[in-house]
């Protein structure tokens, strides 16, 4: 293989891009709700409660190890320092990963609720009463920005360095 064919793109890809853009199917939430099994929908305050506690077990489970981390590293090695230099990092990038997995569940568990599920849908243009994107031109927006800090340091860039 010739190294700039790295850069070329694959063959799914190229296959998708052949079939035509992807239009977003029309479902609603009931459509979604109908297509779950009925028995995912029970609550249950003893599996709930299960969940939490595997949750935070592991938490504190993976903190006891990161105390330790020093302990393991002489263990495994004994009295290398430089590798138990590279040991410790490892075992710190290790603790970092699985403890950032363990919150993230306890992070799903607290803000995961479809019926109180919330959609951020930003202002169009109508909104802010601006033209339509294709009759814009770069004049209509010129007296809105003209004021604003970041088009202000984007010109003293422009005057400065270009």
């Amino acid at each position: 293989m010739v190294w700039y064919q790295i850069f070329q793109h694959g063959p799914e890809y190229e296959a998708r891009r052949k079939k035509g853009t992807f239009t977003l199917p029309n479902l609603s939430l009931k459509d979604v709700r109908a297509a779950v099994p009925p028995h995912l929908f029970e609550r249950s305050t003893w599996k709930s409660l299960f969940y939490i506690a595997r949750h935070l077990v592991f938490t504190f489970a993976f903190y006891y190890t990161a105390t330790q981390i020093d302990v393991i590293a002489r263990l495994v090695i004994g009295g290398a320092p430089g590798i138990q230099s590279v040991i410790k990092g490892v075992l710190w990038i290790l603790y970092w990963g699985w403890q950032g997995v363990a919150f993230a569940g306890i992070w799903c568990l607290a803000t995961n609720n479809i019926e109180r599920d919330e959609t951020y849908i930003p202002p169009m243009r109508k909104d802010f009463r601006l033209p339509d994107g294709k009759v814009a031109v770069r004049m209509d927006y010129a007296e809105v920005l003209e004021e604003t800090p970041a088009f202000t340091l984007f010109k003293l860039f422009v005057r400065q360095f270009l």
